[in-house]
């Protein structure tokens, strides 16, 4: 390789940075200079800001809905024992690079986690979020590894929010409105269907909150405008805790109508049993898996209980909301029962 070319202290360049066994061999002369022994070739003690750097392309990337990102390192392997990224202390952090002095190209969003027992000479329980190349027919090129219980403050860095654990409550029985077992009229049925659903499954009942604690928006002005109460983040916690428990849980759903509001808490139009919630990939948000009671028993799989049947979470915004699949009804959830 030419002179000047990279980075390294020994390159006759400017740079500051020395491979893993220059730095053995300055800490160990009598030791000889074993560049392949434990370790692989071209790995390089760096500075945090290099690591940084990296862990930045794929945030930004992510961020701006980006499909693609490259990075051009003359290293396979950096490592750094203290890096920052938000936690109580920094953390150590090994990024594996497969093209080596070549363009490395992924997806920022297409991150996958997988086990590892080492980093940088070191045995233990770490995870790697690891991408696939552009191009590269499967290979993974880019790894970023860290202790196994850091995995999660990684991914949040990276991505802003903590992706949800796939839940479906798959054996939760579906009852429509309409359905005569629910002894009612079947027009405005929704909330007695619902809470029948949650009963026969559980025991629970979902009761009307007479002090509106169960409120997660409100309307301000008129019937018309959504705006999210103070208790949206602790009803939110709520929910993902009921559904890890194996509960389902009844909500109240805003939808643009022209007639004035009915329910006691005034933004609600109609009620949903939340039965699942986990990670879309190809939208890049949390959702909440519903069953829709406000269509007739012969479309039960097809409307009712369809997987397509989602509300996305705007952690940003505080509003967990999404189209009905079959005619672009827009549900906004404005209230979270609680069991009893």
């Amino acid at each position: 390789m030419p002179q000047r070319e990279t980075d390294n202290l020994m390159d006759y360049s400017t740079g500051t940075e020395l491979w893993k066994y220059q730095w053995d061999f300055i800490h160990n002369p009598e030791g000889g200079w074993h560049i392949f022994e434990d370790v692989e070739e071209g790995a390089l003690i760096t500075d945090e800001s290099e690591i940084l750097e990296i862990l930045d392309e794929i945030k930004e990337g992510y961020e701006n809905g980006e499909d693609e990102v490259s990075f051009n390192y003359g290293t396979e392997y950096l490592y750094n024992s203290s890096v920052d990224i938000g936690g109580d202390e920094p953390i150590k952090m090994q990024i594996n690079l497969d093209h080596y002095q070549q363009e490395t190209r992924i997806n920022p969003a297409n991150g996958e986690p997988y086990p590892k027992d080492y980093i940088y000479q070191q045995s233990g329980n770490y995870t790697a979020l690891s991408f696939e190349g552009i191009g590269s027919g499967g290979t993974n090129v880019v790894e970023i590894i860290v202790e196994e219980d850091k995995y999660d403050m990684l991914h949040q860095f990276l991505y802003g929010e903590e992706r949800f654990d796939h839940v479906f409550l798959s054996d939760v029985q579906w009852y429509s409105q309409f359905d005569t077992i629910i002894g009612c009229n079947g027009s405005a049925c929704c909330c007695i269907a619902c809470k029948y659903i949650l009963s026969q499954y559980s025991g629970y009942n979902a009761p009307q909150n007479t002090d509106n604690n169960v409120a997660v928006l409100k309307f301000e002005n008129d019937y018309t405008q959504l705006l999210p109460t103070v208790k949206f983040t602790s009803k939110l916690a709520y929910l993902v805790e009921q559904l890890n428990q194996g509960n389902p849980v009844v909500v109240g759903v805003h939808y643009a109508r022209t007639d004035p509001p009915y329910n006691a808490n005034s933004a609600t139009r109609h009620f949903l049993v939340i039965v699942g919630m986990g990670y879309d990939e190809t939208n890049r948000q949390n959702y909440f898996r519903y069953y829709e009671v406000g269509t007739n028993p012969q479309y039960e799989l097809s409307r009712g209980k369809n997987e397509l049947n989602k509300l996305y979470l705007d952690q940003e915004n505080k509003f967990i909301s999404g189209y009905r699949f079959y005619d672009n009804r827009y549900y906004t959830i404005t209230e979270i029962r609680k069991n009893e």
